[in-house]
């Protein structure tokens, strides 16, 4: 009866660590696309602060008052949108520290199979049982810090996990 339930605890630490696998490829697609995104801001508001640093020239050169003053006001707005955008989503803060959970999320998976793998060779099965209970608990918590930290971030997790559970359930 022992032997079972050490298999079950061991089945559901395997669970765990897949769990954590998935959050962690969840939480670097979100920090890419974050930074994607505030990279491609910060391109386009140094280049339309160039191009709006041409107005007197371009005025001198066109003359044609009117245009240019839509023409320049109008990436003025964009220039004014897109340092909005990044204040309020906060994605270059956001990216990095998506980033940082993702690679802590790949390092409990690291630790975590270490341990169950020490955990499989000891001796007796009553050290077995008490090993994995304990990294199960140890999984349980990180996981659910993790995740919250994720949700505080913007990451909608339960989603994630719902689809990472129909995937596995359809392999």
């Amino acid at each position: 009866m022992q032997q079972e339930t050490i298999q079950n605890l061991e089945h559901l630490t395997e669970i765990r660590l897949a769990e954590f696998n998935a959050l962690e490829g969840s939480l670097a697609r979100a920090g890419a696309i974050n930074f994607f995104l505030t990279s491609v801001g910060k391109v386009f508001v140094i280049f339309l602060g160039a191009f709006v640093g041409t107005r007197e020239v371009a005025s001198q050169l066109i003359g044609a008052a009117n245009i240019n003053t839509v023409i320049y006001t109008t990436a003025g707005l964009l220039i004014v949108v897109l340092a909005g955008l990044e204040a309020a989503f906060k994605w270059e803060k956001s990216s990095v520290e998506l980033k940082i959970l993702a690679t802590t999320c790949r390092t409990i998976i690291r630790e975590g199979t270490s341990t169950l793998e020490k955990v499989r060779i000891l001796a007796t099965d009553e050290e077995k049982l008490q090993g994995v209970e304990k990294l199960l608990d140890s999984l349980d918590a990180k996981l659910n810090e993790a995740q919250g930290k994720a949700a505080a971030l913007g990451i909608n997790v339960a989603r994630d996990m719902r689809y990472w559970l129909r995937r596995q359930a359809s392999v």
